[in-house]
């Protein structure tokens, strides 16, 4: 299996997921979140790029059944239901709701997949089933790191690592360098996740801005089923 990994999705080319299962992952926290709130419920995320677009499209559809969930510069938008912190999608909140989400890295990185096969969203607490769902597909993969700010994010990073790691058990796996690189860095820290993501700049601002609980829920492995897929525009339990 050849597995390529994108460093953050403002590189990512339209010839890097052409025809590929592309597994995007926002760690920190976007990809958890939207995870867990199909698991508690939800009927879809819609990512949009804009806040404004979120409030624009909010507008058109019936306000009972929708809410608003997202994040600038870490922070909750003003005006929207939501933030980007995975305990508050509960699903007293989100059960049966339609939510449509912007975030500065995550939703970018989703929406420079136009062209892949499939469209998968990973993060530690769906890894196992994510790593079965891409040995399922059987055939090449790109990942797409969502990065912070339009750089690397080594959060990001350890997930991928992870993956990788694990499909190679499995199978023969082919990468790029950066996936054999992260592969080794998850393989040589594997019992000390957060003790390598610690240290990663983006951990360091949600940090300081009081998210401490947000970063160890991300860090929870294993703890869901659900792999969500992007299609037609809004992320789903396939």
């Amino acid at each position: 299996m050849n597995i390529q990994v994108i460093p953050s999705a403002n590189v990512c080319r339209k010839s890097d997921v052409k025809g590929k299962v592309v597994v995007v992952i926002d760690v920190l926290r976007a990809t958890t979140v939207v995870t867990l709130a199909l698991q508690n419920g939800a009927r879809s995320v819609i990512p949009m790029q804009t806040p404004e677009e979120v409030m624009e499209r909010r507008s058109q559809m019936n306000s009972s059944s929708v809410l608003t969930g997202g994040e600038r510069n870490a922070v909750k938008i003003e005006g929207f239901d939501l933030g980007n912190s995975p305990e508050e999608y509960t699903p007293s909140v989100v059960n049966g709701k339609d939510i449509l989400f912007t975030t500065s890295n995550g939703t970018a990185a989703l929406l420079a997949t136009e062209g892949a096969q499939d469209v998968m969203l990973g993060c530690f607490l769906n890894v196992s089933s994510l790593v079965e769902k891409v040995l399922n597909a059987n055939t090449d993969v790109a990942i797409i790191c969502a990065g912070t700010n339009s750089d690397f994010s080594l959060d990001d990073g350890i997930c991928a690592g992870m993956l990788i790691y694990q499909i190679s058990r499995r199978v023969p796996v082919d990468t790029n360098d950066l996936g054999a690189l992260l592969s080794k860095y998850y393989e040589n820290g594997s019992t000390g996740i957060l003790s390598k993501i610690v240290e990663c700049n983006h951990v360091k601002t949600l940090f300081a801005l009081g998210y401490y609980n947000d970063v160890m829920y991300c860090l929870r492995t294993d703890r869901s089923q659900i792999v969500p897929h992007y299609r037609n525009g809004a992320i789903t339990v396939k």
